[in-house]
């Protein structure tokens, strides 16, 4: 019940964000088309195998970034980009972000938004590829809030962590292949002058991910023994 409940706050919180960034980009006053699209998005965020690629993970982004307007220069832009940016989640394909910044746009269209904003959410989705070398402010944002979980408190990285794992090993992957491709990730993060971008997440999230991330890897490296 109380799961249920969540989720319903969670939905209805998510689509308020929704209407309002569609309104603030251009969107036609399409109440049924924007309640299709929104329900398309919620349905694809609660497939069973998105142990973490789901609509938490959804909903607890866009609260950051509602919270945190003076960091964006459009924070509904982000907002939108965010909502987007992993509603296609194949684990291990290399054009998932792609795939989302096509989704995003086709429904953008589709309800009268301008190529120039349609092209600004793409492009912030693109962000969330984390292959550095960002430069515009919501591209950064964006990017940095996607992976604040990095610094959790280590339970929390922890399950967050096997929550991922969980998503590769039904996909079909062997642990060997999830355990390569886990640890080139964490060395990759760990090379970064910065993980995050901005100075609010570098200040509040760096210390903690780096420890994080180095004692994953030492965990990691030990099964290898």
């Amino acid at each position: 019940m109380k799961n249920r409940a969540t989720k319903w706050a969670n939905e209805i919180f998510l689509r308020s964000m929704y209407g309002i960034s569609m309104r603030h980009v251009g969107a036609r006053e399409d109440k049924k088309l924007i309640d299709t699209l929104f329900r398309r998005i919620v349905d694809e965020y609660s497939v069973p195998s998105r142990y973490y690629h789901g609509l938490p993970h959804i909903v607890g982004g866009v609260r950051i970034l509602h919270d945190l307007p003076f960091l964006a220069v459009d924070t509904q832009v982000a907002i939108l980009a965010y909502i987007y940016h992993d509603i296609v989640c194949v684990p291990g394909a290399k054009e998932n972000e792609e795939r989302s910044a096509e989704w995003a746009a086709r429904d953008l269209f589709a309800l009268g938004v301008s190529l120039h904003l349609a092209d600004k959410v793409r492009s912030t989705i693109m962000a969330t590829k984390h292959t550095g070398g960002l430069k515009a402010q919501d591209d950064k944002i964006v990017a940095d809030v996607d992976i604040v979980g990095l610094g959790a408190p280590w339970d929390e990285y922890a399950l967050n962590g096997n929550l991922i794992r969980r998503e590769y090993l039904e996909h079909g992957y062997t642990l060997g292949a999830l355990n390569a491709g886990r640890k080139k990730f964490l060395e990759s993060m760990l090379a970064r002058l910065r993980i995050y971008y901005l100075n609010y997440f570098y200040h509040k999230y760096e210390d903690r991910a780096r420890e994080n991330l180095a004692r994953d890897l030492k965990e990691l490296e030990g099964l290898g023994r």
